[in-house]
């Protein structure tokens, strides 16, 4: 009988623990300060912009064109730019940040743009063209660059990266960004290489793109490699792509493989990326002699959510059946997971809440019942509609204007939940009340905490782990979240248990 009541209380104990509270405590750091003292705001940002009107203390202030240039010399530090900059006057612009040494700094745009900049390259190597050539761990903010003019040749067999913002970044972040211009690349030799342009991002991996827009034309060709062109990104690896949009036109062109989408031309290994609130409104172009996969938000892709495509698709193919194209997606990558072996069967991605304008073509061109909800295709009076998108968040991030247009971003969203939050048992403020709103977040350890789309930590196992954080106003810091049992678990565990784990 006492066997009995010791096994039946352990099972009690075992679900106690699974079912019940974690207690926490978190311990923030302070944030080092890149903006101080408000100016006059600029509204052309996704989240608008209030002008800095000194550079704190350790960072470093760009007044002039000269000033912007001497960034490739130490790219490691952290610059806020003081005013806008006009490069019209500067010739061919070489991009900040070689493979060697990539900028690795912050990058503080404070609602200020960068006009006018020229970039010419013809070459027989490698390009990776754009305002920075390579990024490391580095964020880059609250930065607009228009009347941007990119021109990229390579003559030999070799890879072209390009985008107006970054040519190729790694584990970095851009949030509140804008570009326009035209930007053009092209590959004439034969070879096995990519040609991978976006409008902000050429290539990432591990990256975060966040309140981004684009409104240049992105031209992208080549006679005999790859191509992945995108309004935001071209090439996305391991990467996340939120409340960003495009209206410029996006061009494809290869005989080879092609990839266009107006948010982002292809998604490698595209189960780990994800594109999230995010629409399209320009035309898209594509060609290939061989394989083309074109879609209104990305060619090759998985997990998109909160999303929709109203721009254009025209595909200029001499094999029909080479065509993968959609409203949404051209060709999207589902991986079936079995959850509880033999019973049931499960999707890495999903593409969940997404919507495009019925006269372009389908969803995408390999639907799966069992990884697609709720994606339809809407008339031209329905684009106008705010209840034709099931899922959208219209408090927070999406508004409709009129009648007659498509919803675009609240250009005063409200601010996100940053409150930490363990599952099931209380809750801590992650920072103090009034602080500024949080653009990006990211958590250390997932086994032991996890951060959600709204900033709430949940506890995930007993441990600690650190939350990377960055607010709009510029502070960039992290807070360790402490997760362990509750007074009454552990009570549990040493009274009644004791015996079991000492």
């Amino acid at each position: 009988m006492k066997k009995a009541l010791k096994r039946l209380a352990a099972i009690i104990l075992v679900l106690v623990i699974a079912l019940g509270s974690f207690g926490f405590s978190i311990a923030p750091e302070s944030g080092q300060a890149l903006m101080s003292g408000g100016g006059a705001a600029n509204h052309e940002f996704i989240k608008p912009v209030t002008h800095q009107t000194a550079a704190p203390e350790g960072c470093i202030g760009i007044y002039t064109a000269s000033d912007l240039n001497n960034v490739r010399n130490n790219p490691a530090s952290d610059y806020i730019m003081m005013n806008d900059i006009d490069l019209a006057g500067w010739g061919n612009w070489a991009p900040i940040g070689e493979a060697a040494a990539p900028f690795s700094g912050v990058f503080n745009g404070n609602g200020y743009v960068i006009k006018n900049m020229t970039i010419d390259i013809v070459s027989n190597d490698n390009i990776y063209v754009g305002f920075l050539g390579h990024t490391l761990n580095s964020v880059v903010f609250n930065l607009g660059i228009i009347n941007a003019e990119i021109i990229a040749e390579v003559v030999s067999s070799k890879s072209i990266y390009a985008g107006i913002i970054s040519a190729m970044s790694y584990s970095s972040v851009f949030s509140n960004c804008f570009s326009g211009g035209t930007l053009y690349t092209e590959i004439s030799s034969q070879g096995f290489y990519t040609n991978d342009a976006g409008g902000l991002l050429g290539f990432g991996d591990s990256v975060s793109l966040i309140n981004c827009f684009n409104m240049a034309d992105v031209t992208v060709i080549s006679s005999n490699n790859a191509v992945c062109a995108g309004g935001i990104n071209g090439m996305m690896r391991h990467s996340e792509i939120r409340r960003c949009y495009n209206t410029g036109k996006i061009s494809a062109l290869s005989s080879n493989y092609t990839y266009a989408g107006g948010i982002a031309g292809c998604a490698a290994e595209s189960h780990e990326s994800d594109i999230k609130d995010c629409y399209n409104l320009g035309g898209i172009v594509a060609d290939s002699q061989k394989f083309v996969y074109v879609g209104g938000l990305i060619g090759l892709s998985s997990t998109i959510k909160n999303s929709y495509n109203i721009g254009s698709i025209s595909i200029i193919s001499q094999d029909p059946s080479c065509v993968f194209a959609g409203g949404i997606a051209g060709k999207t990558v589902f991986h079936r997971i079995t959850v509880h072996k033999n019973v049931k069967t499960d999707f890495d991605a999903y593409l969940t809440n997404c919507y495009y304008l019925g006269n372009i073509l389908k969803a995408v061109s390999n639907p799966e019942s069992g990884a697609i909800k709720n994606v339809k295709s809407l008339s031209n009076e329905q684009i106008g509609q705010m209840s034709s998108y099931n899922g959208f968040d219209f408090e927070n991030i999406w508004t409709i204007l009129s009648c007659d247009s498509s919803p675009v971003f609240n250009r005063d969203i409200s601010r996100l939940n940053i409150s930490a939050k363990i599952r099931y048992k209380g809750a801590a403020s992650l920072f103090s009340s009034g602080q500024s709103e949080v653009i990006y977040w990211r958590s250390s350890n997932n086994s032991v905490a996890v951060i959600n789309d709204d900033g709430c930590v949940y506890g995930a196992c007993v441990g600690t782990a650190t939350i990377n954080f960055i607010t709009s106003d510029g502070q960039i810091g992290e807070s360790e979240v402490y997760v362990n049992y509750t007074w009454w678990q552990w009570v549990i565990k040493i009274v009644l248990f004791g015996w079991i784990w000492y």
